[in-house]
């Protein structure tokens, strides 16, 4: 866990020096880079329920202003290429068996595996045998790939659509860090970090702003819009600047161009 939170601390530090980059050159645009781009930070691991540690925290003791709740559907992907469906299906059954060299076809030659630049298979595979981390990153692609994806413009996609699609009008200056959204139709929201904790609310695929660092493998303290602070299980929400895999055609097959797990 050290080690996992060493490399969330530094994959932090990098996000956060791009971001600063990017929002001085070309502030207009830099939200819609955020939202395309394979570049864009990555967060969470160890199932939905087990990480998001590379977000940077909310300062302990600092209580923000009440948020404003948004609201981010998932894409209808009904219209989505059925080229891309069944490679996407094909990548899935690859990862929930966990055959890396099925896993490496599928993906890019080039696949860019971390911000500083990192790319190719066989740096996508020493993460994928990392001896202590490795069935950390196993499940980050597996829980990407359960969850919607979204299509760019250029007809590419990226999944899943939380960390890439276009966010809700009025919601682009949301901060990425510190902002997840709910993934499920009803998501409770506990008064305490307990399944028996008396339920205050529930959320409908809404945004929630983190209350303090994610520490808790099983739950996330969030602030709700009315100001008021309750519980909701990690495996509910996902952050926006959440790990991240992209995918477009070399030569005429869907390859997997990026995946940044935040490890």
């Amino acid at each position: 866990m050290k080690l996992l939170k060493g490399l969330a601390f530094s994959f932090a530090v990098i996000a956060a020096v791009t971001y600063g980059l990017a929002i001085y050159s070309d502030p207009e645009g830099f939200w819609e880079s955020f939202r395309d781009s394979p570049g864009a930070p990555a967060g969470e691991a160890k199932t939905l329920e087990a990480f998001v540690l590379q977000a940077v925290p909310p300062t302990q003791g600092e209580v923000s202003a009440p948020p404003s709740s948004f609201v981010l559907l998932p894409p209808s992907e009904e219209a989505f290429d059925p080229t891309f469906l069944a490679y996407r299906g094909e990548l899935k059954a690859a990862v929930e068996a966990r055959n890396l060299e099925a896993v490496l076809a599928l993906a890019s030659p080039d696949v860019l595996v971390s911000l500083d630049g990192e790319q190719g298979r066989l740096q996508l595979g020493a993460l994928l045998e990392a001896p202590d981390d490795g069935e950390v990153i196993w499940q980050i692609m597996e829980d990407i790939l359960a969850l919607p994806s979204h299509q760019s413009s250029r007809g590419d996609f990226c999944a899943p659509y939380v960390s890439c699609g276009a966010m809700p009008e009025g919601a682009e200056m949301l901060e990425p860090f510190e902002t997840a959204f709910t993934i499920k139709p009803v998501v409770a929201v506990r008064a305490a970090p307990s399944t028996e904790a008396v339920v205050v609310t529930s959320l409908s695929f809404q945004s929630v702003q983190l209350a303090t660092a994610l520490e808790d493998p099983l739950w996330a303290e969030v602030i709700l819009e009315s100001g008021e602070t309750g519980f909701v299980a990690r495996s509910d929400i996902w952050l926006v600047a959440g790990a991240r895999a992209e995918f477009a055609k070399e030569g005429g097959a869907w390859r997997m161009k990026s995946f940044l797990s935040g490890s």
